[in-house]
This record gives structure tokens, sequence and C-alpha cells, in this order.
């Protein structure tokens, strides 16, 4: 993204799973745990903002994210990554 800052996130944080370069090893489960993280931060964030407003701001990511990426992930690793304890993500803004 445009003046994103090299081991910072990027500035385009939440979109993500919509991101033309994103790339996600799907056999890694702290790479799954970390998708399901951020698919129930957008859950919190649909709830506070209204369905329109998230709609708007983050449906495509959303929905590129649970109809893409999440059901990429083999069921070993999917059951791997409910084990792990990972910190918080950054919330979306």
């Amino acid at each position: 993204m445009p003046a994103q800052i090299k081991g910072r996130l990027c500035t385009a944080y939440g979109d993500c799973a919509a991101c033309p370069l994103a790339m996600v090893d799907i056999h890694n489960p702290y790479a799954a745990a970390c998708l399901a993280e951020l698919k129930l931060q957008f859950g919190d964030r649909r709830v506070h903002m209204g369905a329109q407003s998230f709609e708007f701001r983050w449906g495509e990511s959303y929905r590129v994210l649970v109809g893409v990426w999440m059901p990429a992930f083999p069921d070993d690793v999917v059951e791997q990554a409910a084990r792990l304890m990972i910190p918080a993500l950054p919330e979306l803004e």
C-alpha cells in the first residue's frame, strides 16, 4: 500500500483478505488462528457499525475471508489452530 512503513501493519489493515497481494500459508495453524480472530473482529464490527456501514467498509474483505481463505485450510490445520493461544490482533478501525 502507498505510504506503508516496513515492519509495521499495512495502512489497509483489515482489508488483507481481499488484497490482491495477500498470501496465506494454508498449512500453518498460526495463520488459521489469526484469520479466525480476524473473522471474530469482523463480527464485532458488524454489531457496532450496523450491517449497512459494515458492508460498505468491510463487506468485500469479510466475504473473501469466509468464502475463500477460511475454507482453504485443511481440517487438521483448523483443529490445531483452535488449540493455539495467540496474541490479540490489532483492532479494526
